[in-house]
């Protein structure tokens, strides 16, 4: 998933963005997810609606008229052929909004998610007295050695030892170790 973005219907309710699952210049299958508050199955927070739009090459995509399943006949069927890498796509994407409802509820207003990669997540999840041990080297060095140290530690392959190793040591000696560590990667 790109970015989410989600808003509020009410305190029990919120709209996300489409998560396209495919997409040529006439034809768009999406699924539109909505986080709700389920009060007899708390761990069912996500329900939505699947979209098969067609539109000309030059238009644009719009909302038009669906007709309902309900309306088939005896006799009649629906069937929407779902690839193998359309159904990960969308087994990921619910599993974001799994988590992101599990760790928050339903955000009220209207937010933006951006996924990060696990590095930052470790350092946004960190203890606010650890990373502001961290921080307080940035009084000493300037903003410019703290955006190469953040850049560098996205990439570790272990940011959580490193984040350890950071808080140990004292602030003068962190300085002079981190520049040390940056200038070798």
């Amino acid at each position: 998933m790109d970015k989410l973005r989600i808003k509020s219907t009410s305190l029990s309710s919120a709209e996300c963005s489409d998560i396209v699952l495919r997409e040529t210049n006439i034809t768009r299958l999406v699924f539109r997810p909505m986080l709700v508050e389920n009060p007899s199955t708390p761990a069912a927070a996500v329900k939505g609606t699947f979209m098969f739009l067609r539109k000309g090459p030059r238009d644009e995509w719009v909302e038009v008229e669906t007709i309902p399943l309900s309306q088939l006949k005896k006799g009649d069927a629906y069937k929407l052929a779902i690839d193998s890498s359309e159904i990960l796509l969308l087994y990921k994407s619910l599993t974001d909004l799994y988590k992101l409802h599990s760790g928050s509820g339903i955000p009220l207003g209207d937010h933006e998610f951006v996924p990060v990669n696990r590095q930052l997540a470790e350092i946004a999840q960190m203890a606010p007295g650890d990373l502001q041990k961290i921080l307080a080297a940035n009084h000493a060095v300037g903003s410019s050695f703290l955006m190469r140290l953040i850049t560098w530690a996205t990439h570790a392959e272990n940011p959580a030892a490193l984040l350890e190793y950071l808080i140990e040591l004292p602030p003068l000696a962190s300085v002079r170790s981190i520049s040390r560590l940056i200038s070798k990667a």
